[in-house]
């Protein structure tokens, strides 16, 4: 009965921490406006099964992401700069995440702000 007990609370656990992960608060289209140009807007759409369309950028174009430990965002796709597409995997540390912002810090400690597009 004890093994029971202990089972389904570790269960209940699991699937509660599930509810609000990472992965699934991601999950949508994050936008931010394009320096220079008020009424554009860039950034990402995150979907299920760790695909990713990326929205009006000429240097990357991402098709894969998934959340590493210590909240470490994992982009990967094409780098376009160059003028050539050579495949790239870029990391940001997910400072802020909840229902409408999205905050990502680079390693050279760029921030970038995303709100959620409805």
């Amino acid at each position: 009965m004890k093994k029971l007990l202990l089972i389904c609370s570790c269960a209940l656990f699991f699937v509660g921490g599930c509810a609000n992960s990472p992965n699934k608060q991601l999950l949508g289209t994050w936008l931010q406006p394009i320096p220079n140009s008020p009424t554009e807007t860039r950034g990402f759409e995150f979907k299920k099964h760790g695909k990713v369309i990326t929205i009006r950028s000429n240097q990357q174009k991402y098709t894969l992401w998934r959340i590493s430990e210590n909240n470490i965002l994992v982009l990967s796709g094409k780098d376009l700069s160059a003028g050539s597409m050579v495949m790239t995997t870029d990391y940001y540390t997910i400072t802020t995440l909840n229902d409408s912002m999205l905050v990502l810090t680079a390693f050279d400690g760029t921030i970038s702000y995303y709100s959620r597009s409805k």
